[in-house]
This record gives C-alpha cells, sequence and structure tokens, in this order.
C-alpha cells in the first residue's frame, strides 16, 4: 500500500519501533521514504545497488546501521538499547508522544498528500508504563505484576490521548475531511487471536458511516483505502474492500510461527529442532468462520475448537463449518502457498476432497 501511493504522489512515512516492525529492516525499501526519520538513500549503497543484487544491498545497510549504532555506543554518542525490552516498553525508543511529534512534522512541512503508518507501543505488554497515572494512582509502575489492568487501562488512555492529538491536529488544520483515518491492531491482549478486536476507519465527511458485524481483516485495508480512492488494486493484492460489502461467512485463516523458548541464560532463543520441513517457522494454522475458530498445530497436527466470545450476530448452526471443512480450508490454503501438505493429507484424510 505505501508503495503505491507513493507512486501516486504521496509521501509515505512509518515511525515505529526499531528491530520489529521498522520497514528498512524488513526490506520494506521501496514503501516508505522516510522510517523513523531515517531515508534510504545512500549514494554508496546506490552505486552498489547496480552491481550486487537488491538483497545483497539490504546486507550491507543493515550492517552499516548497526556497526555505526555500536560506535555510537562506545563513544557515548547514543545509548543502545536491548530489542529484548522494547517490546515491554522499559526501552525508551521512540516513545508514542514522539512518534505523533515527528508525523505533525512532516504534515507541517511536506508539500505532498502524506501517507503515515504510526505504529503505538504503549499498550505492549506484558508490563505498562503510561507517562500519566489515573487507574494506577498511587502504585509503583517497577514493582506491577504482569498485565495488571490499572496500568494497561492507564495505556489504554494515553493511546487515545495521542490519537486524539493527531485527530485535534487534522481538525485545526482543516485536514480532517481529507484524510482517511485507520485504527487497527496486529493482535490481542497475550497474543489471543480468539478475541474480535476494533478496526476502526474515519472516510472524509463522515462517508459510510457505520458498523459491519462481520469478520473483517487487517488485508482488508489496502483494498478499501485503494477502492475509496480510485486506484486499482493489483492482482497480487489480497484482502477485500469493506466498501464492497462484506459476506458474514469468508473464511478467515492465519498462520503463527514457532515461539521462542527462554534458556537457562534468561535469553530467548528459537527451538532449531521445531524449523522443519515441510512448514519450517509456521507451527500452527487457524481458520475462523463466523463465531467460529479451529487451530491446527502443524507439529503434532492436534486440532482445537472453539467459539469467539460476544460475537455481535452469530451465523445460524446450519451455516457453520465442520471440523473436517475447516481442516480442508486450512490445507488448502497452505497447498495454494506451495507447502507440501502430504503429511497433513495422511493424518486428515476425511478432510482431502
Amino acid at each position: 500500500l505505501p508503495g503505491l501511493l507513493r507512486l501516486n504522489n504521496y509521501y509515505t512515512v512509518q515511525y515505529s519501533f526499531p528491530h520489529y516492525v521498522d520497514a528498512y529492516t524488513l526490506n520494506v525499501r521501496d514503501g516508505f521514504m522516510l522510517v523513523n526519520n531515517k531515508k534510504l538513500v545512500n549514494p554508496i549503497l546506490v552505486q552498489v545497488n547496480r552491481i550486487l543484487r537488491a538483497e545483497y544491498t539490504n546486507f550491507l545497510y543493515d550492517l552499516a546501521n548497526r556497526l555505526i549504532d555500536r560506535l555510537r555506543h562506545i563513544f557515548f554518542i547514543k545509548k543502545m538499547e536491548n530489542p529484548a525490552l522494547v517490546i515491554t516498553n522499559m526501552a525508551d525508543i521512540l516513545p508514542d508522544s514522539n512518534k505523533i511529534d515527528e508525523l505533525i512534522n512532516v504534515l507541517d512541512h511536506s508539500s505532498q498528500p502524506v501517507f503515515a503508518h504510526i505504529h503505538l507501543m504503549g499498550t505492549h505488554g506484558d508490563k505498562f508504563y503510561p507517562p500519566l497515572q489515573v487507574f494506577s494512582k498511587g502504585q509503583d509502575s517497577t514493582t506491577q505484576e504482569p498485565y495488571n489492568p490499572d496500568f494497561y487501562d492507564d495505556s489504554i488512555l494515553e493511546a487515545d490521548a495521542q490519537i486524539g492529538r493527531v485527530i485535534d491536529y487534522l481538525t485545526s488544520h482543516r485536514l480532517l475531511d481529507q484524510t482517511i483515518l485507520v485504527i487497527a491492531s496486529d493482535h490481542g491482549q497475550r497474543f489471543d487471536a480468539k478475541k474480535r478486536l476494533p478496526w476502526i476507519v474515519r472516510f472524509p465527511n463522515g462517508e459510510y458511516a457505520g458498523h459491519i458485524q462481520a469478520n473483517v481483516q487487517n488485508l482488508d485495508i489496502a483494498p478499501t483505502i485503494l477502492e475509496y480512492m480510485g486506484l486499482i488494486k493489483p492482482a497480487w493484492i489480497q484482502g477485500q474492500s469493506l466498501l464492497e460489502g462484506i459476506d458474514s461467512q469468508r473464511p478467515m485463516i492465519a498462520v503463527g510461527v514457532v515461539s521462542a523458548e527462554p534458556g537457562s541464560d534468561h535469553f530467548y532463543r528459537l527451538n532449531k529442532d521445531k524449523i522443519q520441513p515441510p512448514f519450517y517457522q509456521i507451527e500452527r494454522i487457524s481458520l475462523v468462520y463466523c463465531q467460529t475458530w479451529t487451530y491446527l498445530n502443524l507439529t503434532d497436527f492436534l486440532v482445537s475448537s472453539g467459539t469467539v466470545p460476544d460475537y455481535a450476530e452469530p451465523c445460524p448452526n446450519d451455516a457453520l463449518l465442520s471440523q473436517e471443512e475447516a481442516i480442508a480450508l486450512m490445507i488448502q490454503h497452505l497447498r495454494d502457498n506451495g507447502f507440501d501438505t502430504a503429511t497433513l493429507e495422511a493424518a486428515f484424510p476425511q478432510s482431502i476432497p
């Protein structure tokens, strides 16, 4: 999406957390013109890219950045942070308020329309360090237990305040009705994929206002924005525009990777024994259909299923999938994406047409 908008004269920026979401670190090089105040415009790398393949250029770019960070740390110019502490919000790397400051600065000075991806991390657990304590007033943040509900509520207040700053800016500069606002999340608390998450979008002048109770997914963001802007959706983009109307009985398929495990030295590492063909780092696959979910573990082929809580408009029972039908859809999804599914087909012969 940012790459397509960049081709349509948008100034594309991302403010996120390094290591985990940074587009340049993840080699999304043609999408964003500015990532965490870095530009991927280096005369040396441009020349190298003409000689070597793109992945070599990206490797050299990342290597140079790591080397420069270490030199800055050695000479007390910049403190290096432990990436593991970033996701628990104990590391002070580009706080959420700073990201909004940078966004407003871009909006103030850009002569082009802007596409911005802002990744807020204040509500990311398992511990929370909100700048203002309301629900957690009088409690010590350094001794909080994991997923303390009071600190979590305060982190939600802070996220709401930062989003409010964006809306206030757009309103005061008469830009709100020239802007598409999207608020979404990549997962729920404790990484629970069995609960529904809000997916909020506001179009200029409040167009298309209403509620969609059917399941939608983050893959639908790009098609929705492209259709609203009158841009053609490339065939390779997955997802469905919300403006087309959503089928309440659309299957949602997702995969989960092998989780890191703590060692005796308290460092988390991937268990290489679990990263084996034919599925490699993919450890599980899940399917949500109407108000039901099905999990399939690709290591031991164990299956679990259940009901999504608080589902507003459940489908009738005769419209729901059987476990065999759900497994068949997941196997087909893996097959369509180039995986060898022979072991799954042997384990679940009743699911194979």
